[in-house]
């Protein structure tokens, strides 16, 4: 065996030809190697690789191996790997206190390992030699020691990438040859291969990504600028950028700052930031944006919330570890402009990485000329805004508008965006001036005191006719506004400008701001036209009003009169109309009318009729009572009664004839539905007279039938077969079903025939109730329906005046309906209270309920709602008698239901205590207030307007005279719509379409004619007036009532 001198640095072993044994190590080795090597191939990473390679090594049991790299910066070596088990591992680092994979050494402190890496080429030393460089000092035995290395040699072999070495494999053994060298190179050469592989796989996957990124950013950036486009509105346009950057960079935060004014920047539009950030960042000058320090680069920030940096604490605070600003900029005539700001920000520390960044900078000149054509076409709409108002106010002149009209018009046009939050104006008064209206920031028109203005601040608007300008309303004497104004709405900023028309002061036109506001030269100059202009208007519309009321004056009676009054020419010219003349014809005022009809013959339904009229007006020079058809603008026909006369001038000659028109086509109605109505009255009394003619015939043989059933029931004459029996059963309760229903249409009839009378007699509510219960148990129980009472306490001995059998017919109708319509398993409750002074009767249940269409009709005769198949028709009378027994006890009835499905509510009440004196009203009452109740309705749909009156006298004095009343209404009142006598023999009249004065003067006249024909009695009138005393019948005859007890 030959050998060296070992130097201090290194072992340099004895090279020997190999040993039989030596060739079968080495083949062990290469088998080893090329076994390790087909494992190394598509491995994800350069660690899993250093790894893989080293697992393999430890798992031999025959070598140990490790693999040093270098560092990033190239200065220091590190352990990538190595094939000792992890006991053995942790057990050196307790030894040396060192922790292996985070252990670095110096390069300039290398000597084998820098070697290798400079030369490129393999070494063979031994292990102590290796530990040594590695550890320097005492832990470099205790290492070699614990890691099992005595006596071993290593082969060191660089690892290289690109021609670059970037690591060394180190292989070590016992008795490791130098020969082993090319085994051991072959296996780096594989390891390089594989790192190549790994790093074009990376590069392959990183151009991927990029091309994904890049077609992402092109399809938001696209999809971006076409939302952009749909709207031109700024607010809009700001909306959609945060929506799609934010999105497109998977953040939580966003925020765009427009530029207003040369130092300040607002954010106009935000998403996802917190109230308590935005509070602190939603104004800033360009020095105090976060990371923004020069407005042509976007700066973005991470940092752990732990860290202190260039994100604010605030914003720390509010979990945000991703920060960044990007500056909008456009290119303008003067050089590059910015005009606002992209914030993003996010509480992922990985966000907004170097190619999303990248991406939005390239959108960002896009975003930022959308916003500029926003900014520019708010501009454009705003100069139109403002001629738009100034349009409105000329239209205000020419159209004659008043005052609250003019001003009404210019608050309200000037929208806030022009730079008023808040608008008034003042008017003086001689030398006095007043709040004309003023416009609040919520819109509203408020007319009240909300300026005090001091002397000094009045004489400079009237001698200097000049705007001025308060920056702070409140540190500022000269114009307070009310202060709870100013504390409500927040007002700080004001610009008074003065109304001047003709050299003269007559207001002020008030602008605030709800912020601080420095009015533009611009805006100073469109507020002093719109003053200018609202000056005139104003001013016109007073010398307008001063006109009217001059012709006001002269004109009253002609434009209030009642009746329709027009001049016209012999030829047919109109000359002149009044409002009701315009109205009577459907115009909408007189000189719409006018300017209509060219020639009065066009009036004319029948050319015949105003022929007749001119040739009699000429014959007699006046016309009274001419009855005929008009048309009406929409070609309706209208029936007037004309009274004219012919005005002549100081020769004889005619200039013009004067036409009074009262329309009478209401009261030509209403002659025809009082024929209709009385022919209608005669059948209907036909009709209940043969009823109840027919019932009394058909229950004599119903009533054998019955009994006789019964009788055979009972098997007086001998047993019955179980057919028999069935069949018997069925002719006995179709009979009683008959029975019931011709009672119904009996009762009905009493009732319509006024003939039904009431037996009042002391009744116990409780007795009553339970009594009527008692009546449906049986069914109820047959059904499984349960039945409640629920009666309050005060009640149990309560005792009321009314007909027992009466009431308890009404509460075997509701609780019949309530059995039938019910289902199996149901429940029925009767409930009864003291409701002030009337007692209040229910019967609820959980049936099929009530539709809402049914509701209005349920009480109608013969109406049926509710039908099921299943259950038993009926009359469809029980609630319609019901409703008339109630009535006839002074009550009223009722139902609620939600809807089908869910139940129904039915109830009534009565009165508690009858007054003195007070009875049960007849039947010819009741009727009589049926017929009124009818009249009152028909007025109120054809006219709106009406007065009933009621003649009084003794009583019984004006009974048959009610042919002679009418006779005198129509002469005297030209039209009435009802005349009837009550009870008590009082006559009641219906003047339609006029108020309580006009029918004053008619029923005057009616008056004064009775007392000359009736003079047996004192008579008077009573008057009440619908709407003002009353909308229905009662509270109209209550009226009558109160009136009659002061005469």
């Amino acid at each position: 065996m030959s050998g060296c001198t070992p130097t201090r640095n290194q072992k340099m072993m004895v090279r020997r030809a190999p040993s039989d044994r030596s060739v079968d190590e080495l083949l062990k080795l290469i088998r080893f190697v090329e076994r390790v090597s087909t494992k190394l191939h598509s491995l994800p990473s350069e660690d899993a690789i250093y790894q893989t390679v080293c697992d393999e090594f430890g798992r031999s049991g025959r070598y140990s191996a490790s693999i040093v790299r270098l560092t990033e910066d190239g200065t220091k070596l590190e352990i990538a790997a190595t094939s000792h088990p992890p006991k053995i591992v942790e057990k050196a680092e307790k030894l040396t206190g060192l922790t292996l994979p985070d252990h670095k050494l110096d390069l300039s402190r290398s000597t084998v390992y820098r070697r290798v890496l400079e030369t490129g080429e393999s070494t063979y030393t031994a292990v102590e030699e290796i530990i040594r460089e590695l550890f320097p000092g005492p832990a470099a035995p205790m290492i070699a020691k614990t890691l099992g290395y005595r006596g071993e040699t290593t082969i060191l072999t660089p690892i290289r990438t690109q021609d670059k070495v970037i690591a060394v494999l180190g292989v070590s053994a016992p008795k490791l040859a130098e020969e082993f060298i090319p085994t051991v190179e072959t296996l780096a050469h594989h390891i390089s291969n594989a790192l190549h592989e790994v790093r074009e796989r990376k590069l392959h996957e990183q151009t991927e990504r990029a091309l994904f990124e890049q077609q992402r950013e092109l399809t938001t950036r696209t999809r971006t600028i076409e939302s952009i486009l749909h709207s031109f509105d700024l607010d809009q346009r700001l909306e959609t950028i945060l929506e799609e950057t934010t999105s497109f960079l998977k953040v939580e935060m966003g925020g765009v700052y427009l530029r207003e004014g040369k130092d300040e920047f607002v954010l106009r539009k935000w998403r996802g930031i917190a109230d308590d950030v935005r509070a602190r960042i939603s104004t800033l000058a360009p020095g105090e944006f976060p990371l923004l320090k020069n407005h042509n680069e976007p700066l973005v920030a991470h940092e752990r919330l732990s860290e202190a940096g260039a994100i604010p604490d605030f914003m720390k605070a509010a979990g945000i570890q991703a920060l960044g600003s990007f500056p909008l900029t456009v290119e303008k005539e003067g050089g590059t402009e910015l005009i606002g700001v992209l914030l993003i920000a996010c509480h992922r520390y990985e966000a907004l990485n170097e190619v999303e960044v990248r991406s939005l900078r390239g959108m960002g000149e896009y975003l930022a000329l959308a916003i500029d054509h926003a900014y520019q076409f708010q501009h454009a709409t705003e100069r139109l805004i403002r001629l738009e108002i100034l349009r409105e106010i000329d239209r205000a002149i020419i159209s004659r508008l008043s005052i609250e009209g003019i001003t009404e018009i210019v608050l309200k046009h000037i929208p806030p965006k022009l730079g008023a939050d808040a608008a008034a104006i003042s008017l003086f008064n001689g030398e006095r001036i007043r709040v004309q209206a003023m416009r609040l920031p919520n819109g509203t028109i408020v007319h009240e005191k909300a300026f005090e203005l001091s002397e000094s601040f009045l004489r400079w608007f009237v001698k200097r006719q000049e705007p001025v300008i308060i920056p702070d309303l409140s540190q500022d004497p000269r114009a307070q506004l009310n202060q709870e104004l100013i504390r409500k709405y927040g007002l700080v900023s004001y610009l008074g400008v003065p109304l001047v028309a003709d050299g003269e002061t007559i207001g002020i036109l008030h602008i605030t701001t709800i912020k601080p506001t420095q009015f533009s030269p611009e805006d100073v100059d469109f507020f002093e036209t719109l003053a200018g202009q609202a000056a005139i208007a104003i001013k016109s519309s007073r010398m307008f009003a001063a006109i009217e009321e001059a012709e006001k004056r002269y004109q009253g009676i002609f434009e209030n009169a009642a009746e329709g009054i027009y001049q016209a020419t012999h030829d047919g010219k109109l000359l002149l109309a009044n409002p009701a003349m315009a109205q009577t014809l459907g115009y909408d005022s007189p000189q719409e009318f006018i300017d209509s009809v060219k020639n009065t013959r066009e009036l004319y339904v029948y050319p015949a009729r105003q022929r007749q009229f001119l040739r009699e007006l000429k014959e007699n020079e006046v016309v009274t009572d001419f009855e005929t058809p008009l048309r009406r603008r929409e070609g309706e026909k209208v029936w007037v009664s004309k009274s004219a006369r012919l005005i002549k001038d100081s020769h004889g000659r005619v200039l013009y004839y004067v036409v009074i028109c009262e329309d009478i086509t209401h009261r030509r109605k209403m002659e025809a539905l009082r024929v209709e109505k009385e022919t209608a009255e005669a059948a209907n009394q036909a009709k209940s007279q043969f009823l109840m003619n027919m019932s009394h015939e058909l229950r004599t043989p119903l009533n054998a039938i019955i009994g006789f059933s019964q009788v055979l029931q009972d098997e007086y004459f001998g047993a019955l077969t179980d057919k028999q029996a069935e069949y018997m059963n069925d002719i006995l309760e179709s009979g009683k079903h008959l029975l019931s229903l011709i009672n119904d249409i009996l009762d009905l009839s009493k009732i319509e025939a006024e003939r039904m009378e009431l037996e009042p007699l002391p009744v116990m509510i409780k007795e009553l109730l339970e009594g009527s219960l008692v009546l449906i148990r049986e069914k109820a129980r047959a059904h499984g329906i349960s039945l409640a009472l629920n009666i309050s306490a005060e009640l149990d001995d309560l005792v009321v005046t009314a007909d027992a059998r009466k009431l308890k017919q009404v509460m075997l109708n509701l609780l019949s309906n309530a059995a039938k319509f019910t289902p199996d398993g149901g429940a029925i409750t009767v409930e009864a209270s003291k409701q002030e002074e009337e007692l209040l009767i229910s019967v609820s249940d959980t049936g099929i309920g009530i539709a809402p269409e049914d509701q209005a009709r349920i009480f109608d005769e013969f109406y049926q709602a509710g039908k099921k198949e299943g259950k038993p028709p009926g009359t469809g009378l029980g609630l319609a008698i019901s409703k008339r027994i109630v009535e006839m006890h002074g009550g009223m009835i009722g139902v609620e239901s939600e809807g089908l499905g869910k139940g129904s509510h039915f109830y009534f009440t009565l009165p508690l205590y009858l007054k003195e004196g007070w009875r049960f009203p007849s039947p010819e009452t009741v009727a009589f207030l049926e017929r009124l109740e009818g009249a009152i309705e028909r007025a109120r749909r054809y006219g709106g307007v009406f007065t009933i009156c009621q003649l009084r006298g003794a009583p019984g004095a004006l009974s048959g005279r009610e042919q002679l009343l009418k006779d005198l209404a129509k002469k005297e009142s030209r039209r009435y719509d009802f005349c009837g006598l009550d009870a008590e023999g009082n006559v009641c009249l219906i003047f339609p379409e006029i108020g309580r004065e006009q029918a004053k003067i008619a029923s005057d006249r009616i008056l004064s004619k009775m007392k000359k024909l009736v003079t047996d009695t004192e008579l008077h009138w009573l008057k009440a007036a619908f709407p003002t005393d009353g909308e229905t019948v009662e509270e109209l005859m209550d009226s009558l009532g109160k009136q009659a007890e002061t005469l």
